[in-house]
């Protein structure tokens, strides 16, 4: 008997090994770069959402002699949810004249209901332009809030114009944009 009586010649060895599925180092490179790419880019995304990139306020500035104006209104909003638009009005001196802080009507139609934080002296609209009066503050700053809460209408992107006059001289404008999710 020459013949080993073995495996059978016709039939092949099965590799039983765990490593025989395990990709080299080089084979998976394209694999590995891809993996970090999208790894980095979510890490990206992450930072940049806590950071307030994608922010719920946008801030707006705009400046005259005497006068420095900020406006914080909500950068993005969903329906249903509060939104405040605060603007602060800055003066190298007391402010002594009426202030009249006047918003774009179309933009405020965007909020369901909103409320004025102080209540103006008075209230007026030509239909554009909803024109809020206030009393003299007799200081070197003024604040009002605009508190509201967000419409269902189907408008993606609501804009407007805000302008803030003392003793009616034009003390500053800016431009308000939101952005709506559904």
């Amino acid at each position: 008997m020459d013949k080993d009586p073995g495996f059978p010649q016709d039939l092949q060895r099965e590799n039983d090994s765990t490593l025989a599925d395990v990709v080299d180092s080089d084979q998976d490179r394209q694999g590995r770069i891809g993996r970090r790419a999208i790894l980095g880019l979510t890490a990206l995304f992450i930072l940049a959402s806590l950071s307030g990139v994608f922010g719920l306020n946008s801030v707006a500035t705009s400046s005259s002699p005497g006068y420095e104006l900020t406006v914080k209104s909500p950068g993005s909003t969903r329906a249903g949810m509060d939104a405040r638009i605060t603007v602060e009005l800055h003066a190298t001196e007391k402010i002594t004249g009426t202030v009249i802080v006047e918003v774009d009507q179309n933009y405020l139609d965007s909020f369901t209901s909103y409320g004025i934080s102080p209540a103006p002296d008075g209230e007026g609209s030509d239909g554009d332009v909803v024109s809020l009066e206030f009393d003299p503050p007799g200081e070197t700053g003024f604040r009002v809030d605009i508190d509201g809460t967000s419409s269902e209408d189907m408008v993606v992107l609501s804009t407007g114009r805000l302008r803030v006059y003392v003793g009616g001289e034009l003390a500053g404008t800016v431009d308000l944009k939101t952005w709506k999710a559904f």
